[in-house]
């Protein structure tokens, strides 16, 4: 019973999560022009999609904090969730490399004056998420339970956190309407969480595999945005109603697949 009353935020995170997805699905799919991902009409859905994130997100420091004690990350006998979830993630980051170049060509190609404050945190990002696609690769060699130890890639392990900023100036370069533009609100949100959650994986590698509670915060809140993002995108796509989403700089795939990595070092 005590248990069951531990993992009671995780539940209720688990059902603010899907809650507004759901009111992020219809937001994107009847309410947003595809032309700039601003919302048209009811600017009430984003509020609603705002608050159920940062009840999840309350709940996500709820949790954490009653961690008293820190959870080791043991790869030495292999691990099956986090060799899955990171030959996922290494799969996503060569995805969002090609959808980058993608990005790129048609950004250079449509326009008579290339703006090099947007181009160049692109290309970085481009090049950062291929060295990821690298680096993640062999941490599912080594999360397999193989000889490899990713541990030794000591300046690779900062990787993760280039992918993550660059994407983060393309946003902060931008003037942002928190009540039309939630997408990008939230992005913002996000990419701010998994350069916390980054950073201290970065940390619990130098500290014996220890799990602090900002650890945890920043992984179970990185798999939240992640969520809410990423996959009332990918539903619109998979329902074959893709055409009235608006074009953007990354891809659902690797968010998600960067949130549930996240989590998934969690016991």
């Amino acid at each position: 019973m005590q248990r069951a009353r531990g993992k009671l935020p995780i539940y209720l995170i688990a059902v603010l999560v899907f809650s507004s997805c759901l009111v992020h699905f219809f937001q994107l799919l009847r309410f947003t022009d595809k032309s700039t991902g601003y919302i048209n009409g009811s600017t009430i859905m984003p509020v609603i999609v705002y608050v159920l994130v940062f009840a999840a997100v309350g709940l996500a420091g709820l949790y954490s904090n009653r961690c008293e004690n820190l959870m080791p990350i043991d790869l030495s006998d292999g691990n099956r969730k986090l060799y899955f979830s990171s030959v996922f993630l290494s799969v996503t980051m060569f995805a969002d490399f090609l959808h980058k170049c993608f990005r790129c060509y048609d950004y250079i190609s449509k326009t008579a004056y290339v703006e090099y404050a947007y181009i160049i945190p692109l290309v970085l990002s481009g090049l950062a998420a291929l060295i990821c696609c690298f680096y993640f690769a062999v941490f599912s060699i080594t999360a397999k339970g193989s000889n490899y130890d990713f541990r030794n890639f000591t300046f690779l392990h900062l990787v993760p956190v280039l992918w993550s900023f660059t994407r983060l100036i393309l946003i902060m370069i931008k003037i942002v309407d928190v009540k039309q533009d939630s997408d990008t609100v939230l992005e913002f949100l996000l990419l701010s969480f998994m350069l916390m959650f980054f950073f201290s994986y970065v940390l619990i590698l130098d500290n014996s595999g220890r799990a602090s509670k900002l650890f945890v915060f920043s992984a179970l809140s990185t798999f939240v945005l992640a969520s809410v993002i990423a996959l009332p995108r990918i539903a619109i796509i998979i329902t074959g109603n893709g055409e009235v989403l608006y074009p953007v700089d990354y891809t659902s795939i690797s968010y998600f697949a960067a949130g549930l990595f996240a989590v998934l070092q969690i016991k």
